[in-house]
């Protein structure tokens, strides 16, 4: 009987430590969990963060007054957005056409990312119907003869009806037809500094980001076949559904 009652008495014991030190430990298996949870959060705040500088930093050394950091941060996010799909050559370049400026002003940036400097600046025309001195009005549909936003990647130059083009693929619902709109970028009479003193403004496009001639040449061989460029306005229904300006996406590449 002594023997039956110690086992009894023993295994009780076990039980009785089992289940006070369940709940501590269940606790503290939530506590870890909760903890990496939160630590996985702050780390991707920190890394948003840490581009934010590092964009500032790069605007900081281009120091052009006239370029936006608003434009650029943006920009800078589609870049390594893109960067990290493959779709980029190895040239560490960015172009940003800044629409939220007037068509007198010159709105077309290639920017040379590893230098962090504006290599060219031009006038660039935007679409006939897309608004008169400010575009306000933007579309992906043949025959709108709009501008359309967002990011493209550019491609390959042919001889067109502006002898030499170049071909520009856009990467989003807001421009996913640029092809088969024949949107490219080449060179117009309508896009000079002569047609704006004489107009007061530039001339428009179907949709094409038409450039002035001056330095067209040299601007095309050296953007061609895998440059980024991002054609930015104010659209809040843009800014907030393009893919490219995800924190995930472009802070993948980043780090």
């Amino acid at each position: 009987m002594k023997k039956v009652f110690l086992i009894i008495t023993v295994v009780s014991a076990v039980i009785s430590v089992s289940f006070y030190n369940e709940t501590p430990l269940v606790n503290a298996g939530k506590k870890i969990v909760e903890s990496n949870e939160s630590i996985a959060a702050n780390s991707i705040e920190s890394r948003e963060k840490k581009f934010y500088n590092h964009a500032q930093s790069i605007f900081s050394c281009i120091d052009d007054s006239t370029l936006s950091f608003e434009a650029f941060h943006f920009a800078l996010k589609g870049y390594h957005s893109l960067k990290n799909r493959g779709k980029l050559n190895e040239k560490e370049q960015l172009i940003v056409v800044d629409f939220n400026m007037s068509s007198a002003l010159e709105r077309f940036f290639l920017i040379d990312l590893e230098n962090e400097q504006v290599v060219y600046k031009k006038l660039v025309a935007h679409g006939k119907n897309s608004g008169e001195v400010f575009p306000d009005e933007f579309s992906n549909i043949k025959e709108s003869r709009q501008s359309s936003l967002g990011f493209y990647v550019t491609g390959n130059t042919y001889d067109g009806k502006y002898d030499n083009s170049l071909l520009i693929h856009g990467q989003e619902w807001t421009n996913s037809r640029a092809q088969e709109r024949g949107v490219v970028i080449h060179a117009a009479d309508y896009a000079t500094k002569e047609f704006l003193k004489k107009n007061g403004r530039l001339g428009r496009s179907f949709g094409c980001p038409a450039l002035p001639h001056e330095d067209y040449e040299e601007i095309i061989d050296q953007i061609k076949d895998g440059t980024a460029m991002f054609i930015y306005y104010k659209d809040k229904k843009y800014l907030s559904r393009s893919k490219f300006l995800k924190r995930r996406s472009y802070l993948a590449e980043f780090y």
